[in-house]
Formats: C-alpha cells, sequence, structure tokens
C-alpha cells in the first residue's frame, strides 16, 4: 500500500467515526516527529491527500487558505463540522513548543484513540 493509499484509508475509517470531510492527522501516528497529512473528501467517492504537508502549524496555516479560497469561490466549510484535526499521544508528548501549548491548554485538540 502507497503512503497516499494509506492515509485515505486512515481518512476513511476517521471519517466513518467522526464526521467531517477534512482530516489532518500525522502520517505515521507512532513517531513524535511525524509530518502531519491532508485528506479532503470531495464527494463521489474522491479524495484529495496531501501526505507529509508539514508540522501542525504548516498545515492549518494551508486548511485556513483552503477555507478562505473556498468561500472565494461560493464553497462554504464550516470548520466544527467540516474539519477534524487529530493528534496522537506520541506528538502530544513531544518536545515542541506548539504541543507542550496544547498539551497544557486541555480541551482544544481531538486524540485519535
Amino acid at each position: 500500500m502507497t503512503e497516499k493509499e494509506s492515509i485515505k484509508q486512515k481518512a476513511i475509517d476517521l471519517r466513518n467515526r467522526l464526521g467531517g470531510t477534512i482530516f489532518i492527522f500525522p502520517a505515521e501516528a507512532e513517531n513524535p516527529y511525524s509530518e502531519y497529512a491532508m485528506a479532503a473528501y470531495v464527494g463521489g467517492g474522491k479524495w484529495k491527500i496531501c501526505p507529509g504537508t508539514g508540522e501542525i502549524q504548516d498545515v492549518c496555516g494551508g486548511l485556513a487558505g483552503a477555507i478562505q479560497e473556498s468561500a472565494a469561490m461560493g464553497v462554504h466549510i464550516d470548520y466544527n463540522r467540516d474539519v477534524r484535526i487529530i493528534t496522537y499521544p506520541a506528538q502530544m508528548n513531544a518536545p515542541s513548543v506548539i504541543m507542550r501549548r496544547l498539551r497544557d491548554n486541555p480541551g482544544h485538540y481531538t486524540t485519535g484513540k
């Protein structure tokens, strides 16, 4: 299975369990330094897969831009309804300032378990 296929399968599982259409999650759940992948369900059984797009802040910045661009094209993305950002314990416990801030503010993230 290729990296893109693996990411797509994970996104399908997340969609089935959590709902939503846009998924951001570590490409490697057990790797504390894993880059984050993004997968978007675009309808009709089709997905847009972006493997290894960077650290959480980079991917979320890209997501914010995509939401703005979609709005400019008349497509509304509701963050609470459509977006799921998943972080696993390996990343939450990594020596990262961003993750330490998330860890110290419970309720601002969703774990993948």
